[in-house]
């Protein structure tokens, strides 16, 4: 009785041209429903990146200001490195972050004595593991070299430090049906260069 019923107002629906208006609205409907639905998302992933450079700026500034903060010196250690990891965990608080895995990378680059600019020692550290496959924003030695300064003070060049913090890119509702069709998604990935102060 009830598959009858169905039948005759599925034929109705087909006969009439009100019929066919409705079937439009419910195909548009599910239209604008998923381009809300792609919008909210895209916002949250915009939102997530801004909190993202808002707290990689501060690490970026603490590891600039290495005399207030590490005594004056100028070598990056493994444990300072951990401190920036979990400052960063206390800069997330109250945010969609707070229980999403991060990894914060850490790279110091020095140079050697005089007046010819060569890298001597590049550190680099890794705090956290938030299975990112890519590391996006590695220096590399051309990068370095344009961001060396020679300070005229101390005549030598002065070190580059940088810091990048990465969140895997599964959070978005839209990236994870990508990730199950085969689709590469990328990762939220910020990174910031400084020079000593």
């Amino acid at each position: 009785m009830r598959a009858e019923c169905g039948l005759s107002l599925w034929r109705r629906l087909k006969e009439e041209e009100s019929g066919g208006v409705a079937v439009e609205a419910g195909f548009y409907f599910v239209i604008f429903f998923l381009l809300c639905a792609l919008l909210t998302d895209m916002s949250a992933v915009f939102l997530d990146k801004g909190r993202l450079e808002r707290v990689n700026l501060s690490l970026a500034t603490i590891t600039q200001q290495r005399g207030r903060f590490f005594k004056g010196e100028e070598k990056l250690s493994a444990s300072e490195a951990h401190q920036l990891y979990d400052l960063a965990g206390v800069l997330f608080k109250d945010s969609r972050l707070v229980s999403r895995d991060y990894a914060v990378y850490t790279d110091a680059v020095y140079f050697s004595p005089g007046e010819k600019l060569s890298a001597a020692v590049m550190l680099s550290y890794q705090a956290g593991s938030s299975g990112c496959s890519v590391r996006k924003h590695a220096m590399n030695d051309r990068e370095v070299m344009d961001l060396a300064v020679w300070n005229p003070d101390d005549a030598r060049w002065l070190p580059v430090y940088q810091v990048t913090i990465c969140i895997t890119g599964t959070q978005s509702l839209f990236k994870r049906l990508g990730g199950a069709l085969g689709m590469t998604i990328g990762d939220l990935s910020v990174s910031s260069a400084v020079l000593p102060r």
